[in-house]
């Protein structure tokens, strides 16, 4: 696979900043994940899995007006404004649980105000790269936020045992405070290069005015179905499969530790590689490899017969859905007119969570009836004819990259 030169020019010591600083804020949230989950889990099963709807749904319901918002008052201040309202969460945490203990009251109020958060916040966060470069440092840029924040997802749940074990509910909540101050000092102190004016036109009603647009253009229409197919197919086998299957299987949670990680070690190796190297110079090819590798993982992961072989597999899914989304979503940033780049990004992130909500429901279900390794099956098969679609013609021949370049 030919990949584009890269330049000697680095990317903006403003973005690195950033990038760290956002990569320590996702280690201290996954931390405090932890401790959610955990202090939720000593209530109930079931409240657990209240939780985790309550800090799903109103992101996913919010998801499109967050769009709005980034594009109306601007990245930058959306940015401030979440981490801000995060940092003051996590002040209102520590003083609850100091003074009444962990009450699931208290669980509560943290999933709905860090769902509602997410949803102003997912949008402006995920085209932060785009306000810092264009043209081939993009794709680099957007790996290097992917490889930290890969890095810190691995590092948060151990981390959050630790902290848990150490200093308990309270002080896991100090700990991912000081993250978001960190990232917000940073934010007020650097000025994007490429960030664009707020945008008056941007009004609850345009919500969905991209989606007539992107679905008109075929490269665009593509990466919108390629992503929203792949969330459904990789994001709940990914989640759910690893603990499943070790369950039917019998191998234990040691195991499905394992398999779990292989995925996020398979995406670093990618997108490490691209933000040294840059991208392949056919987006239409190398897709298809990804999509390719990511069936073939997906139907090792389904017929394993070890945990190693799982974790074999589940990296090479990893890295499928790293060549995947390392090529397609720089050029849909790319592509986005900057006083529309908070709506873009929104509704390719609610292709993702609308696809997972709804395959999650299926996933469970089927392995439930079926058995979890039907259920992985059924996902490769998902991907396998996403692969033959996208190779019958996905809009991204290399006429279509070089005119959206220009």
């Amino acid at each position: 696979m030919t990949t584009q030169a890269v330049t000697a020019e680095r990317l903006p010591p403003a973005y690195v900043w950033w990038a760290s600083a956002a990569a320590a804020s996702t280690l201290g949230s996954s931390a405090f994940g932890f401790a959610m989950t955990w202090y939720s889990a000593g209530i109930s099963a079931g409240f657990t899995g209240v939780i985790g709807v309550l800090m799903t749904l109103p992101t996913a319901a919010l998801l499109l007006l967050g769009g709005v918002a980034a594009d109306r008052f601007g990245i930058r201040r959306m940015l401030v404004a979440g981490d801000a309202l995060m940092l003051v969460l996590s002040a209102f945490a520590v003083l609850s649980a100091s003074l009444a203990g962990v009450h699931p009251w208290l669980l509560v109020v943290v999933a709905i105000v860090t769902g509602i958060e997410g949803a102003f916040y997912l949008p402006a966060t995920g085209v932060v790269p785009r306000l810092f470069a264009t043209e081939d440092a993009l794709p680099r840029a957007t790996a290097l936020n992917s490889t930290l924040s890969q890095l810190a997802r691995i590092a948060g749940p151990p981390c959050g045992a630790l902290a848990v074990s150490a200093v308990a509910f309270t002080g896991t909540a100090v700990v991912d405070g000081v993250t978001f101050a960190a990232i917000l000092m940073v934010l007020l102190c650097i000025r994007p290069p490429y960030a664009p004016a707020a945008s008056t036109s941007a009004t609850p009603g345009s919500m969905l005015q991209p989606l007539g647009t992107v679905w008109r253009t075929p490269a665009l229409r593509s990466v919108l179905v390629t992503t929203g197919v792949a969330a459904a197919g990789v994001l709940p086998t990914m989640i759910y499969g690893p603990s499943l299957l070790s369950r039917q299987s019998g191998w234990g949670p040691g195991a499905s530790g394992l398999i779990e990680a292989g995925w996020l070690v398979g995406g670093i190796i990618v997108t490490a590689t691209i933000a040294r190297c840059g991208t392949a110079r056919r987006i239409d090819r190398a897709v298809a490899v990804g999509l390719l590798l990511i069936t073939l993982g997906l139907t090792g992961f389904a017929v394993c017969p070890s945990a190693a072989t799982g974790f074999v597999s589940t990296v090479v899914v990893g890295i499928g859905v790293s060549v995947c989304t390392g090529h397609l979503w720089p050029a849909y940033l790319q592509a986005t007119p900057l006083y529309q780049l908070g709506r873009y990004q929104a509704l390719l992130v609610f292709a993702q969570m609308t696809t997972l909500l709804v395959a999650t429901i299926a996933f469970t279900a089927i392995a439930d009836e079926l058995g979890a390794r039907w259920a992985i099956a059924l996902c490769a098969a998902l991907l396998l004819v996403t692969l033959v679609w996208w190779a019958a013609g996905s809009g991204w021949s290399p006429a279509d990259r070089a005119r959206k370049s220009a």
